[in-house]
């Protein structure tokens, strides 16, 4: 029995030995790196910075050693690239998922980087456009943005509509109708697949729109003076009111007209009116043919 513990604790000895090789760990911290002439120290070579994108730039920190002296081989996927011989590279040649790393030659001793992976670019919002471009009541909002991508994927968008601080859909247009004082905001976040960009929110205030005229053909000519009632509405529920004329102070019902040319066959004359809701205004124009001689003129 004793002779079996003996055997077990040699067994433990070897073994904790072993895995305590400080040659091991040496080994192990110098992969991307290589001994230095006489033992005094590790050359270590590494590409900075450590995530890349298509577009941007790495560089080299040299440890060690005097990167301004040695010669600099940059490999693509394991290739040399010609002509890239500077302690700086430009990755906009190059493209997603190509992996970079660095030799340098020092003293005639080789050191390599570590190898780092061109990473995926988020997509970018380039403009938005909204239409309708006036934010009127009664009618809806949609919005087109148009999407770049550094590494050419195809960009989608993420829409995220709210009405007076409730949701109100996720389609490139607002979901229900509008009414004059709601207050819509619109999130748009471009997608490539892989990563979200940068999201833009959009915010409007529905305003008021202008009145409506009904158009009829209603009318009544007594010889002297032509009668015509024009109907208008609000779309937004307000007041409406009218005058001959534009908007003003001064509200006129009649238009006189002091004499036709009773050398011309058919003689027209347009009467301006002008339908106001207190914020916006709406200009007409009612059109009446007279004939010679006079009779019931013809509204058109």
């Amino acid at each position: 029995m004793r002779n079996r513990y003996l055997v077990i604790i040699a067994l433990l000895s070897t073994s904790l030995f072993l895995s305590c090789d400080p040659g091991q760990a040496t080994r192990k911290s110098s992969a991307a790196g290589a001994a230095s002439p006489g033992g005094e120290g590790a050359y270590f070579l590494e590409v900075t910075p450590q995530e890349i994108v298509r577009g941007s730039a790495v560089g080299l920190i040299a440890t060690g050693f005097d990167l301004s002296k040695a010669t600099v081989v940059w490999l693509v996927n394991g290739r040399p690239l010609e002509g890239e011989t500077g302690p700086q590279l430009s990755l906009a040649a190059l493209e997603k998922g190509d992996a970079i790393r660095a030799r340098a030659f020092f003293d005639g001793q080789e050191i390599q980087s570590d190898e780092i992976e061109i990473m995926n670019s988020p997509p970018v919002i380039a403009k938005v456009d909204v239409n309708p471009e006036s934010n009127s009541a009664g009618g809806t909002i949609r919005v087109e943005p148009v999407g770049q991508d550094m590494d050419n994927d195809i960009v989608t968008f993420i829409f995220e509509w709210t009405k007076n601080g409730k949701p109100a859909g996720s389609g490139s247009s607002i979901e229900g109708p509008l009414k004059r004082g709601d207050e819509v905001t619109v999130k748009i976040t471009p997608f490539d697949g892989t990563d979200h960009g940068e999201s833009m929110v959009i915010r409007r205030e529905i305003g008021n729109r202008r009145p409506m005229i009904t158009a009829h053909r209603e009318f009544s000519f007594d010889g002297s003076i032509y009668t015509y009632q024009v109907r208008a509405s609000d779309p937004d529920g307000a007041g409406v009111f009218h005058q001959l004329g534009t908007c003003g102070n001064v509200h006129r019902s009649e238009h006189r007209v002091s004499q036709v040319d009773s050398s011309e066959r058919i003689q027209g004359h347009t009467v301006p009116v002008s339908y106001c809701n207190g914020q916006r205004r709406l200009l007409c124009g009612i059109f009446i043919r007279f004939y010679y001689p006079v009779s019931a003129p013809l509204q058109g």
